[in-house]
């Protein structure tokens, strides 16, 4: 459009394809001779896209490769868990398939169980969704009812307990608030101890939700 810069137009192209974003996945063929400014390319779509930009290798880049722009914070990634030798299971880090609860949580498989033999909350959840926010930030969260704009997240203290992360929590809570969401949060310590209960809160939401919307 014309008087827009190039950056301005990129998100707004990105949000015309879908309001909460869009996810640019490049993968690199094995042998594949990246140059810096493709690099750079790709770190300035990041940077404006309304959405992540991840680049896929089949193979690690060889050292003064181009690629170590962007290899801060790298995770290694495989389908799932059958796939892996028993030595790098604890190393490797599995993508938790949007819809579907995590691969490597067993307190998500645990409740995404629980809530599949229930007539009433089965046919409502989703995991691992992705909601965009009115500040432009994406969220991932652990079980989603869009009907009823209820969130539900399932803490672990590895994951939850440093400060950092209960502060981003707390700013995430409130953005999605800020959209009409509920969040209610469960430990998975309390999974552990009395998992039916938990099912109880969700549910006590959930018919609080259609009672009131």
């Amino acid at each position: 459009m014309r008087g827009l810069s190039p950056a301005v137009e990129l998100e707004q192209l990105t949000r015309a394809i879908d309001p909460n974003g869009v996810a640019l996945i490049v993968e690199v063929a094995p042998g594949a001779d990246f140059e810096v400014v493709e690099v750079a390319v790709l770190e300035w779509i990041g940077r404006h896209a309304a959405g992540p930009v991840a680049v896929v290798l089949a193979e690690a880049p060889l050292p003064a490769s181009p690629f170590e722009r962007l290899m801060h914070g790298v995770k290694r990634i495989a389908p799932n868990l059958e796939r892996l030798p028993l030595e790098n299971a604890l190393t490797t880090w599995l993508v938790p398939w949007r819809g579907a609860p995590h691969p490597l949580s067993e307190t998500e498989r645990r409740v995404a169980e629980a809530i599949a033999r229930d007539t009433e909350l089965a046919p409502l959840f989703h995991y691992n969704v992705v909601l965009g926010t009115a500040r432009g930030h994406r969220a991932k969260v652990d079980l989603h009812w869009a009907e009823g704009r209820l969130v539900v997240e399932i803490d672990g203290w590895p994951d939850h307990g440093r400060r950092e992360s209960f502060a981003a929590d707390r700013r995430r809570d409130y953005e999605l608030m800020l959209e009409g969401y509920i969040v209610l949060r469960l430990t998975n310590d309390d999974i552990e101890v009395d998992l039916a209960r938990e099912i109880e809160k969700i549910r006590n939401l959930v018919r609080v939700r259609r009672a009131t919307t």
